[in-house]
């Protein structure tokens, strides 16, 4: 009788040692695929791939490729992008607050090429960056205009002639002077802004406030007459950001933030198109020869869904137009490309 308590107690143990080791494996294998889709939850799929956007509401069914990512060690808040006017496979990017007066640029895979400090420039809250071409010379703004407490007794924009960098180089160190800056302020009070764009064309800088709700834009003067106190001049509202496709959600709003805050902006180097890149999506806006600001942003946008971005504040017009580059905060910075074409704005 001991022998078969015996045996039925080994039979019990057996059968429990089984089990654990069961749910050790489990545990094991889904701790595993954690490990491996964690990385492409935050940073999407690898370069080259295609993915899909996010969101119920999917907008234009347009292609999404993951280009590369910038991966440079002091790039963490990649908050602005833009891509060079003065030659292809450039971008620049620079960082959110805290950072020193400086840009970065990289290939557009995302490799690193050159670091370049502004001279005459400070770094309050640096949140979107231009690339224009203005006077037969190829130029960059840089918007120095986060005001997440709208408390600022004016904000800056600094324009510099965009330097010359080879694209095939890795690691150079320029210093490059401020050739003017615009300090101003709002008609309407103090706006937290992110979203910066300037239509050469017209002589004015495009600025889109970030909390108000709906968003208001703003223009200025890019050369204001000398002298005279620059204001941010309001001149519409933009009320199709707010829109269900907007809300959707491709992208981790920050606490207390919502889908539909625009992030970037951008205007096509033909002037033809407005990019505005918001947490939850992007839009474009289609622009007529003779059309206003107000006019262009009355009209519906075509919906641009996006992948997934870890908190995504960068956007801008590749440097032939055709497409359109979105980043994320985070490091490293992931990169997509989404062509024009596949949203029915083929050149």
């Amino acid at each position: 009788m001991r022998t078969a308590c015996f045996l039925r107690m080994l039979r019990m143990l057996r059968m429990s040692l089984v089990s654990l080791v069961s749910l050790v494996s489990l545990v094991s294998l889904v701790s595993l695929v954690s490990l491996v889709s964690l990385p492409l939850l935050l940073y999407g799929a690898p370069a080259g791939l295609e993915e899909k956007g996010e969101g119920p509401d999917k907008g234009a069914d347009c292609r999404i490729i993951k280009i590369g990512e910038i991966a440079h060690d002091a790039v963490d808040e990649s908050s602005g992008l833009a891509a060079s006017q003065r030659r292809p496979n450039l971008l620049w990017t620079h960082n959110d607050s805290g950072d020193a007066p400086r840009i970065f640029g990289c290939t557009g895979t995302g490799e690193h090429v050159a670091t370049v400090t502004l001279r005459g420039a400070a770094a309050k809250d640096w949140e979107d960056i231009a690339a224009f071409r203005y006077r037969g010379k190829s130029w960059l703004l840089i918007a120095d205009v986060g005001d997440n407490g709208a408390r600022r007794r004016d904000c800056v924009c600094y324009i510099v002639e965009e330097p010359v960098v080879d694209p095939g180089a890795t690691g150079g160190h320029l210093e490059i002077p401020v050739a003017w800056k615009l300090a101003f302020t709002y008609e309407d009070g103090p706006r937290d802004c992110e979203a910066v764009a300037v239509d050469a064309a017209a002589g004015q800088v495009l600025l889109i406030s970030k909390r108000t709700v709906p968003p208001v834009l703003y223009t200025l003067a890019l050369e204001p007459e000398q002298g005279a106190p620059l204001v941010a001049r309001r001149i519409a509202v933009l009320t199709h950001l707010s829109e269900s496709g907007s809300e959707a959600g491709a992208s981790a709003a920050p606490f207390g933030a919502s889908p539909s805050q625009p992030t970037a902006m951008d205007v096509s180097p033909d002037g033809r198109l407005v990019l505005v890149v918001t947490y939850g999506g992007a839009f474009l806006f289609t622009r007529g020869a003779k059309a206003s600001w107000e006019e262009v942003f009355s009209r519906g946008p075509v919906r641009v869904a996006l992948p997934y971005r870890l908190q995504g504040e960068s956007g801008c017009f590749t440097h032939d137009g055709r497409s359109i580059i979105v980043g994320s905060e985070g490091r490293p910075s992931p990169l997509w490309m989404i062509p024009m074409e596949d949203c029915g704005q083929g050149r």
